[in-house]
């Protein structure tokens, strides 16, 4: 949202300015407490290469890639004289970054005036969140990632202003605010951050802080993908397979999901994967499904393990194995994809492959359900009407089918 020359500035771009002077009013008063005053010499130089390698090095945003070009990355920004580049060594793994040995090196980045390392700390605090399973709405990790991102950003980091914006699109450590999420990623998107037009394209095709524009979202999904940030490629070959704000190709879709596959967007496999079990736009070949899948899931896109998952609990491309479709189950569902904990919960309860626990199952149905899958709650509202070995409680099974039907479950209306 930007004004004519001359006619001042909007209420988005005064709120904007506001946040970055806040921003760099918070890193001065960090600085009293130890933070470096001054930013380091050249800390922007290399920042595409480092964050294009931190990304897939963290597996953030669905990002995978080799190790090897992840070291080339870190090397080239190394060489451009990003000084957090050179120290890669010091958390890089083969299998993925060490969260606990980054930690210190982006702390400390961050307190010497690197965006980005205020960036990373953000990203170290909320999968640390995750992989501890259920944590209180109020432990304060939210609003300390948020805090970093804010500093970040303020710092001249148009990456660590995307991952604000994002918290600020949820309202998470930070109060919602659609329309500064809008100005964040407009003004990243600008300044050819292209995962602020990806961002930007998501609020346009969902109407939130814009009225919805299918055409501008496609646009900026475009823009993105051409650049090489290859989840715009995912968004919009989705737009094509769908037929939302362009005419519906699944070849086309299909190209698309090939390409952030091939460049990284564990996202993007999984998509491609569907395409060939259902044979849209490609020939269909299940066994080929599963070896994109299997990449998904290996690359820490966890519902690539639940496709994968679901083919060996069918038999489909691969031998029938309900052992290992709930392995897989279980795998998705401990790195935060429901669906998988959906699917493991059915199998508890009707003890495909597992001793019948209706215990378990229903614990997954909650978790299930309180993440947003209607189907879990459902599920667990059947389980409360006095069947699956849960008590009796009309209120809850009501309350519960309610939740589903207005959350577009229509079982839950009837």
């Amino acid at each position: 949202m930007r004004t004519k020359a001359g006619t001042g500035r909007s209420l988005v771009d005064w709120k904007r300015r506001i946040s970055t002077l806040a921003a760099q009013l918070m890193f001065v008063l960090l600085a009293v407490g130890g933070y470096a005053l001054f930013e380091v010499p050249g800390r922007l130089l290399g920042q595409n290469d480092m964050v294009w390698a931190l990304k897939r090095d963290f597996r953030t945003e669905t990002m995978w890639a080799p190790s090897a070009e992840i070291v080339a990355r870190y090397q080239s920004a190394c060489q451009q004289g990003n000084k957090l580049a050179c120290e890669y060594e010091d958390w890089h793994d083969d299998k993925g970054a060490v969260r606990e040995k980054a930690l210190g090196h982006m702390e400390e980045a961050c307190k010497e005036g690197n965006g980005v390392g205020c960036l990373v700390v953000g990203w170290i605090q909320l999968q640390d969140r995750r992989a501890g399973g259920a944590v209180a709405e109020d432990d304060g990790v939210h609003e300390d990632a948020a805090r970093h991102s804010e500093v970040g950003c303020g710092l001249g980091s148009h990456h660590a202003c995307v991952a604000l914006g994002r918290l600020t699109q949820g309202g998470f450590g930070v109060p919602k605010d659609l329309g500064r999420a809008l100005g964040l990623f407009s003004e990243a998107c600008d300044a050819d951050v292209l995962s602020g037009c990806f961002r930007l394209g998501i609020l346009y095709a969902e109407g939130l802080g814009a009225p919805k524009d299918l055409h501008r979202a496609n646009e900026l999904y475009e823009k993105a993908c051409e650049g090489g940030y290859v989840l715009g490629c995912v968004y919009l070959g989705w737009s094509f397979q769908r037929g939302l704000g362009v005419p519906e190709d699944v070849s086309r879709a299909s190209e698309l999901y090939d390409v952030a596959c091939a460049g990284g967007a564990m996202l993007g496999c999984k998509h491609l994967g569907r395409s060939y079990a259902s044979g849209a736009g490609v020939p269909q070949d299940h066994s080929r499904a599963n070896t994109l899948y299997e990449k998904a899931c290996d690359g820490g896109y966890m519902g690539g393990c639940r496709d994968l998952g679901w083919s060996h609990q069918e038999g489909r491309g691969v031998r029938r194995d309900i052992h290992q479709a709930n392995e897989l189950y279980k795998r998705a569902c401990d790195g935060g994809y429901m669906g998988g904990c959906m699917n493991l919960a059915l199998n508890y309860q009707d003890g495909t492959g597992v001793r019948r626990d209706l215990d378990e199952a229903n614990d997954l149905y909650k978790v299930a359900c309180e993440a947003g899958i209607m189907g879990a709650c459902v599920n667990l509202g059947v389980n409360y009407g006095g069947l699956g070995g849960m008590r009796w409680d009309p209120d809850a099974a009501a309350e519960l089918f309610k939740k589903a039907c207005d959350g577009g479950e229509m079982l839950g209306c009837v």
